[in-house]
């Protein structure tokens, strides 16, 4: 089992080399914003428990009633077949 820090740095290095708006560039800037909102403790807790089960981080966000945007606020452990995690709401 790899350390949240490690799996954290190795997200990022991969959106770093990757194809602007590809996955895994969207998921090292979802990962970044993520570390700002929530913290490093949380963050990498749920990385390391994403890497156990096989699952991904995405942004929660608040409800919208269609004139107001909807901010991130938290984040949670998602399915892999979800849709792209930049971009849920």
């Amino acid at each position: 089992m790899k350390n949240g820090f490690s799996l954290y740095k190795n997200h990022l290095l991969a959106s770093q080399v990757a194809k602007r708006g590809s996955f895994a560039w969207q998921y090292g800037q979802l990962l970044t914003e993520a570390f700002y909102l929530v913290g490093v403790r949380k963050l990498f807790d749920l990385l390391e428990q994403a890497d156990e089960t096989g699952q991904h981080i995405e942004l929660v966000y608040t409800p919208t009633d269609g004139v107001t945007i909807p901010v991130a606020f938290d984040i949670r452990l998602a399915d892999e077949t979800s849709e792209t995690p930049a971009f849920r709401y």
